[in-house]
């Protein structure tokens, strides 16, 4: 019989990792290497893909794609329109072959202490008291094989997958319980998050007890309930997780 499990369910930008960190610094990249790719004829493409004013023009002009967290569509429309301020025509070809370059540096993310070593526990748990299937649910666009984090997960739950709707919307939480139906305990499942409405809220109005993960020391917002448990450094997960699993807790 396959030992039983705890279903944690858990969000990724700024849960996991730092994620402005890691955007800031794909743009640098991205900018170099489109000044590499295009400079020769385009020099002042790297000024543009750099540019506050092209930034806030492009987000105008694609606001609806952030809404629906299409966040590929949406930076594939921001390198068009800072191509086409640099006086490029903005081919489907070159702008698919500046996101290819892009995506590779959005995954190579910038983890919070701590990350690795509660991934690397949930993957090699040291008892069967510690086993839990852990499945990633979150409105950014990272890949998982590509981050290098995959093996720890059970699924991988996006906004962007069809029939889903963008945390707060509780589609991806009833789509977690429906995916892992009959592969978990009795025991309520965890959510944990960085942001208070979009995670905890939101996952506690699904029926999950959650964990508010406050690496960046944020103030909670007064008008919402605080989440059953708070971690400022994402060493002291496992053993929050553990408390909470052992815990009685009524639905």
């Amino acid at each position: 019989m396959m030992p039983l499990r705890r279903l944690v369910s858990i969000d990724l930008d700024d849960t996991l990792w730092n994620i402005e960190q890691t955007i800031v610094r794909a743009e640098k990249r991205i900018a170099d290497f489109a000044y590499d790719y295009l400079g020769n004829e385009y020099p002042t493409v790297r000024q543009f893909f750099l540019c506050p004013e092209v930034k806030k023009e492009a987000y105008i002009a694609n606001k609806h794609l952030l809404e629906s967290c299409n966040l590929s569509e949406y930076r594939k429309g921001l390198f068009k329109h800072a191509l086409l301020r640099a006086g490029h025509p903005g081919s489907e070809e070159v702008i698919d072959n500046l996101y290819t370059e892009y995506y590779r540096h959005r995954n190579d993310v910038i983890f919070f202490d701590g990350a690795r070593e509660f991934l690397e526990h949930i993957t090699h748990p040291s008892s069967e008291s510690e086993r839990y299937l852990l499945v990633a649910l979150t409105n950014g666009n990272a890949d998982l094989a590509s981050v290098g984090i995959q093996s720890a997960f059970h699924a991988h739950v996006k906004a962007t997958m069809e029939c889903m709707r963008p945390k707060p919307d509780p589609s991806m939480f009833h789509y977690t319980l429906q995916i892992t139906d009959g592969l978990r305990t009795h025991h309520t499942p965890v959510h944990v998050g960085d942001d208070p409405v979009r995670d905890v809220a939101a996952a506690r109005g699904s029926g999950f007890r959650t964990v508010w993960v406050n690496v960046l020391q944020k103030e909670w917002p007064k008008e919402i309930p605080r989440a059953d448990a708070e971690v400022t450094h994402l060493a002291d997960l496992h053993g929050v997780l553990k408390s909470l699993f052992e815990a009685p807790h009524k639905l």
